[in-house]
C-alpha cells in the first residue's frame, strides 16, 4: 500500500506549488504622484473642421424650387490653390440629412473662397469644411 505514495521530494514539490499559487488581498492604493507641467502648444496639423449651417432662402422664388446659394468660408480654411475638403447636406426638417452638390468659387476679389450649394428653396443646409 505505501508503494502507490508519491516521494518525498515529488510531496514537497506539490506542497510548495499549492502554497506559492496562494495570494493575499490586495493593499490599499498609494496616493497619486504630482502632476507633470503641461507641454508646449504643437502646430496646427490638418482636420479642423468648421460647420456652416442655415436656411436655403432665396426672396422671390417659390419654395420647394431648386435653387444655389452661396456661403463665404473664413480665409484660414484656404485657398483657390489649397482648397479644404467640404461636404454639403440639405434636409426638409432637420432630421433627415442628404448629401447634395455643391462646390467652390472664389470671390470676385480673390481673397476668400465660396461654397456653391444646391437645394430646394425653404430646407435647411449644412457645409462641413475640413482643413
Amino acid at each position: 500500500m505505501f508503494d502507490r505514495l508519491p516521494a518525498a521530494p515529488a510531496l514537497v514539490l506539490l506542497l510548495s506549488l499549492a502554497l506559492a499559487a496562494c495570494t493575499g488581498a490586495e493593499g490599499p492604493t498609494g496616493p497619486t504622484g504630482p502632476t507633470g507641467s503641461t507641454g508646449p502648444t504643437g502646430v496646427a496639423g490638418p482636420g479642423t473642421r468648421i460647420v456652416i449651417s442655415g436656411t436655403i432662402n432665396v426672396p422671390d422664388i417659390a419654395d420647394t424650387t431648386a435653387v444655389t446659394i452661396f456661403q463665404a468660408l473664413p480665409p484660414e480654411a484656404g485657398t483657390a490653390n489649397d482648397p479644404p475638403a467640404i461636404t454639403c447636406w440639405i434636409s426638409l426638417n432637420g432630421v433627415g440629412w442628404l448629401n447634395t452638390f455643391c462646390d467652390f468659387l472664389v470671390s470676385e476679389d480673390k481673397t476668400f473662397l465660396l461654397v456653391a450649394v444646391t437645394g430646394v428653396n425653404g430646407w435647411l443646409y449644412r457645409i462641413v469644411v475640413v482643413y
